[in-house]
């Protein structure tokens, strides 16, 4: 079947980083450098604005023919918002839209073009001058006596332009090498992909009249926290902003950091600095005026506004297999990651309270501190217009659910099916009752021995050890120290004997107090005694991945999961059908902890805080976290599916919950959740639950 490859560069007055490629292809200004093309193998072409249009392309898509570029959405918006009505060119249907980005990602491989096809080790490389040059001309210009024009253009660059053109044709035989390098998406995989693009579409209402008074109270708080700062040092600081300058200021006033660390006042030294008990009350203040002023979370209203269209929604919040699980990334105004508001925090009478103009000063007085209270307020910017609503639904626990089912943890799952039924205790309640082996009605649902079951259920499910376990404990305030006692007495002997062993080899070094390591020591053997099954997931899962590694084209199960190697990537298929992918993966054996020789798997990944392709090791715990959570998002878009077919359109997904919009009177909470609770065809007995909403604001 004939294949046009295709690439764009393009021309707009906007930021595409700041303003997303919805708005961006949308603006009046947006135009096409150039289009490079190329139907199958054919050595690529270009059009520019001006030439005709090529008839077997005009053929080509009238036809409904396949169209494929690295990152297609940005072709498809192009085309749909550009080329159509600027150059009279036909647009194509979404669903002739194929996406070798998308493709790349589902195999583990790097999302930008150059970077994967490094990563591949391809003849074809992207053209990195032409980049620079590339993103000269994409973007207005300071005009000169000698150019005195707003824009680049071909008659007062021809130079520059004819290294662009080069630079796009150049763009296409990348992508189509890389493209022979992967294998295309499931036939289920490409149309949860086109929806992706038909939700980004949609995007996602937002209330500009509260943003704007929200960012008024901000802005109005920031002055004032600027002022105080100002007068606090003498005007050697003269905003809270000013993070050298301040640094410098407390050193002065003879504030000593860690010996390990260099003077900063970023959000965790801050936080740390404030545990002291040796601060002046004018460098407490001082920091807390920092931590008050450095609340990122208040950003987004300016992202809500850049990121607006003219149909007052924000578009494009979703990369369809952003994650190597598969899971979305966000994009643009990033709606996953907004802070979670304070259950003190009145919200609905903060709007209210705001829309009737109380400013900073009396914010403060009836809520709160005024940063804090309009992060709390973020997710309310987004609201249905008038005559439509939102439907919400949040799958409860799906990873522990999935981890015990994938396991085969049938008393977990059991434990689940009561719960739902409104028959037993919550898993976490359950999960304390096997740890201090006390009945779970003697659990205290208030107390530390349910708080120690969730952090468990939480933390150590993927082979966590004393450090994750600690580490969650933190998050969930569970003092280790008072827990210690408690787990102690019940422990037998044998297990206080093996935990003062482990705390000899490998606790002294970890800086936590000896009762809080052994207490997370003994409450993690307590917990694996008593999941059997999920603890012996992680070795069976290693064990499974080995074992295909060793016998390439030859496949190996554990957990419901199965292994395959197959050239350079190790494959594990899940229980729906789609596959994970471990791209470079080889194995290694070397000397483990008992001396012996032994086999470790290594691939490359892409390191999410450096963002650089590098090798990691993969072991049991890990492999069986990424199918856990690879299987929970195929579980979320089965019912994505369910409630679009129902006439519940989505506009946004945030982990685990789906948040809908219909108009006012369609459907009805019970069903909406109903649908979105189903089980899976591929995983009978998968107990899913999930809480609901109904409303005109988004809320958590």
């Amino acid at each position: 079947m004939a294949e046009l490859s295709c690439d764009f560069e393009t021309y707009c007055d906007l930021d595409l980083k700041k303003v997303g490629a919805h708005k961006y292809a949308m603006h009046e200004s947006a135009d096409v450098l150039c289009l490079a093309l190329a139907i199958n193998d054919e050595e690529p072409r270009l059009w520019i604005p001006g030439d005709p249009i090529p008839d077997d392309v005009f053929d080509h898509i009238i036809d409904g023919g396949a169209i494929r570029a690295w990152n297609a959405e940005f072709e498809r918006l192009f085309f749909t918002y550009v080329m159509g009505p600027k150059y009279g060119w036909p647009t194509p249907d979404r669903r002739q839209f194929f996406c070798t980005m998308t493709e790349a990602l589902a195999m583990g491989m790097p999302g930008q073009l150059g970077m994967c096809a490094s990563a591949m080790s391809l003849p074809q490389r992207k053209d990195d001058v032409g980049r620079r040059i590339m993103m000269q001309l994409c973007r207005p210009r300071k005009p000169t006596k000698k150019n005195p024009s707003t824009r680049f253009t071909p008659q007062n660059a021809p130079g520059k332009f004819s290294v662009l053109y080069d630079y796009c044709k150049q763009d296409v035989r990348v992508e189509r090498d890389i493209k022979k390098n992967l294998v295309r998406l499931k036939a289920n995989e490409q149309e949860r992909y086109w929806l992706a693009g038909e939700i980004n579409d949609r995007g996602v209402p937002i209330d500009l009249d509260l943003i704007e008074k929200a960012q008024a109270v901000v802005d109005q708080h920031m002055k004032l926290l600027d002022a105080r700062m100002a007068a606090l040092t003498n005007n050697t600081v003269s905003a809270c902003t000013q993070t050298k300058e301040l640094a410098k200021w407390l050193g002065a006033q003879g504030l000593q950091w860690p010996a390990n660390e260099l003077p900063s006042v970023a959000k965790d030294p801050v936080f740390r600095l404030l545990a002291r008990d040796d601060l002046t009350d004018e460098q407490r203040e001082a920091l807390l005026l920092r931590q008050e002023a450095g609340k990122t979370s208040t950003a987004k209203l300016g992202s809500f506004r850049s990121h607006m269209c003219d149909d007052g929604t924000v578009k494009g919040s979703i990369q369809f297999n952003g994650a190597s699980t598969g899971r979305d990334a966000a994009r643009g105004v990033q709606v996953q990651n907004f802070p979670r508001p304070n259950k003190k925090t009145k919200i609905s009478q903060v709007i209210t309270d705001i829309f009737d103009d109380y400013d900073a000063d009396l914010i403060s007085v009836f809520h709160g501190p005024p940063l804090s209270i309009v992060a709390d307020i973020l997710r309310s910017c987004i609201k249905a217009p008038s005559g439509k609503k939102f439907y919400s639904c949040d799958a409860a626990q799906i990873e522990a659910r999935m981890t015990a089912y994938l396991a085969g943890e049938h008393k977990v799952l059991d434990a689940f099916r009561a719960y739902d039924r409104k028959e037993g205790p919550d898993i976490y309640t359950v999960a304390a009752s096997g740890i201090y082996n006390v009945p779970a009605v003697k659990i205290d649902p208030e107390g530390e021995q349910r708080q120690a079951g969730k952090v468990s259920v939480l933390a150590l499910g993927f082979g966590g050890g004393v450090g994750a376990f600690a580490s969650m404990a933190r998050i969930y305030q569970l003092d280790l120290r008072k827990a210690f006692s408690p787990v102690w007495g019940l422990a037998s002997s044998e297990r206080r004997e093996k935990a003062l062993d482990a705390y000899a080899q490998r606790g002294r070094g970890s800086g936590m107090h000896k009762e809080a390591w052994l207490a997370s020591e003994l409450i993690k053997v307590a917990w694996r005694v008593d999941n059997p099954n999920i603890r012996d997931a992680w070795p069976a899962c290693e064990e499974a991945a080995v074992n295909a590694l060793k016998h390439p084209g030859t496949t190996h199960c554990a957990c419901k999961l199965a292994f395959r190697a197959s050239g350079s990537f190790l494959r594990m298929v899940l229980p729906s059908g789609r596959s994970l992918f471990f791209p470079m993966a080889r194995l290694v054996y070397e000397t483990n902890q008992w001396g012996k020789k032994a086999p470790k798997i290594y691939f490359y990944a892409i390191d999410a805080f450096t963002r650089q392709w590098m090798e990691f090791s993969l072991w049991g715990g890990t492999t069986f976290q990424n199918a856990v959570q690879a299987a929970s998002r195929d579980a979320l878009f089965d019912s994505v599916e369910r409630l679009e077919a129902a006439g519940y359109p989505n506009i946004f997904r945030v982990h685990d919950e789906v948040i809908n919009i219909t108009d006012e009177g369609f459907g009805s909470l019970a069903e909406f959740r109903e649908l979105f609770i189903q089980e899976p065809a591929w995983a009978p007995g998968l107990p899913i639950n999930g809480s609901g909403w109904e409303g005109e604001r988004y809320r958590k």
